[in-house]
């Protein structure tokens, strides 16, 4: 299974993913929402939850192919149907955090080299700068649908709340704690 971006908040651990908020973490840190170049890279989504029914669904399917069925075709994609710039991300970004008073100005700027440190380190580029476009195709036909809000929907109601409510200096998702909480093992 090759998921996109995946977003939402999962049910149990209250977890949220990578790219959006990090995004949402350096737009609060800078004081503007970023974007790597022009933002027009374009990837797709899917929600946790409908992520999680897709991997029951394929591993239901594999319960009963042949291993020379699987082995035709093994790669399977999770896309709820939603292509989105990183470009139109960053601008939802910067309205709700302009909204909640985070940000001056909502207008995406690009975010220069010696910030990626913030975001992604050398990989910045790749993780939110890169095109990655694909269908379930695949997975719809063995029955699986998205059933989860939308990204922004996702983003507006869940995830920036709960960013918001964050404490600690936000280090770039390469820190060993991005968000300043950790509650778990050692």
């Amino acid at each position: 299974m090759i998921p996109p971006v995946i977003y939402g908040v999962s049910t149990r651990e209250k977890r949220l993913s990578i790219q959006l908020p990090t995004m949402v973490r350096y737009s609060i840190k800078h004081g503007y929402p970023g974007v790597i170049g022009d933002g027009l890279a374009v990837w797709n989504q899917v929600h946790v939850k409908d992520l999680a029914r897709g991997y029951l669904t394929l591993l239901h399917w594999l319960e009963h192919a042949s291993c020379e069925h699987v082995a035709e075709n093994p790669y399977f994609f999770c896309e709820n149907g939603q292509e989105l710039s990183w470009g139109q991300c960053a601008a939802e970004i910067g309205r709700v955090l302009h909204k909640a008073g985070k940000v001056a100005d909502p207008t995406p700027k690009t975010i220069p080299p010696e910030h990626y440190n913030d975001l992604f380190g050398e990989y910045s580029g790749l993780v939110i700068g890169s095109n990655a476009r694909n269908r379930a195709n695949r997975l719809r036909k063995l029955g699986w649908e998205p059933q989860e809000k939308s990204t922004f929907a996702s983003l507006t109601e869940d995830e920036i709340p709960m960013i918001l409510q964050e404490t600690g200096e936000f280090r770039g998702y390469a820190a060993p704690v991005a968000s300043g909480k950790f509650e778990g093992k050692k």
